[in-house]
């Protein structure tokens, strides 16, 4: 059973860094309308609304109560909602702006694993209640973060309370 339950995970994060590395490759690239040829960019004006519609089409393929049938759907459509903090990020820190790709936003492995959990993957059974314990720094808030944001995506009401101002 603990076998069955780290495949889970792991086909979730690779799917999560499969779909994350797309993303910032196409964040940092465009072809250029009049030469054709592509050159790096950290324009996002356009990502916003392809980001919100990519990752409202995805979790309309999910079965919101059974998501560890599909781990590496549920790790792409975690890298849209990451990618989109990037993206916020990109739009309001010009030092940022200025960073080469490594730095862009990526939630830490206990981060996404804490996310992964408190969405039911790792436990194989129809989503309930989950409790995720992290140290202090691990990520706590971003955790909640991400995952009120799925299940909002998922169809689910969410009410966060946090110290956090930023969530």
């Amino acid at each position: 059973q603990y076998e069955a339950r780290s495949h889970t995970l792991e086909q979730a994060f690779a799917g999560y860094k499969q779909k994350h590395e797309a993303l910032v490759n196409d964040l940092l690239r465009h072809v250029d309308t009049d030469s054709g040829e592509e050159v790096a960019t950290h324009s996002v004006s356009s990502m916003p609304e392809a980001l919100q519609q990519e990752a409202q089409e995805m979790a309309t393929q999910l079965d919101a109560r059974r998501l560890y049938n599909d781990p590496r759907k549920v790790g792409a459509l975690l890298a849209l909602v990451s990618a989109q903090w990037t993206r916020s990020k990109l739009q309001s820190n010009q030092a940022f702006q200025e960073e080469s790709k490594e730095l862009l936003w990526m939630p830490h492995s206990t981060q996404l694993l804490g996310t992964f959990v408190l969405l039911g993957l790792g436990a194989n059974e129809d989503l309930r209640n989950h409790l995720v314990q992290c140290g202090t720094g691990e990520g706590k808030s971003v955790c909640l973060g991400l995952t009120a944001t799925m299940f909002a995506l998922l169809g689910y009401d969410v009410a966060t309370i946090s110290y956090n101002a930023v969530l």
